[in-house]
């Protein structure tokens, strides 16, 4: 999350677009738009934190204070580009 919360939005970005850029046989296990942004999220997860990309998503989640701006303003970012 310090990746996001630092505005690297070119993390988000670019994971966003190598989703959407997929071809159709590259993404035959991403049929649904719920599934794109859970692809899309695990992404951006996986480049900011690799050695805890196999780790549950849940407890990541639960480490986030919602409640502080940067991650308000990160979280606000990322609904704007991925959805």
């Amino acid at each position: 999350m310090e990746a996001i919360a630092s505005n690297d939005k070119s993390i988000v970005s670019c994971s966003s677009e190598f989703i959407d850029n997929l071809k159709a046989d590259e993404a035959k296990y991403i049929s649904s738009n719920r599934l794109k942004l859970k692809a899309k999220t695990s992404v951006i997860f996986s480049l900011i934190s690799p050695d805890s990309t196999f780790e549950s998503l849940t407890s990541k989640f639960e480490l986030i204070d919602l409640d502080a701006k940067s991650i308000k303003e990160a979280f606000g970012f990322l609904d704007e580009v991925l959805i």
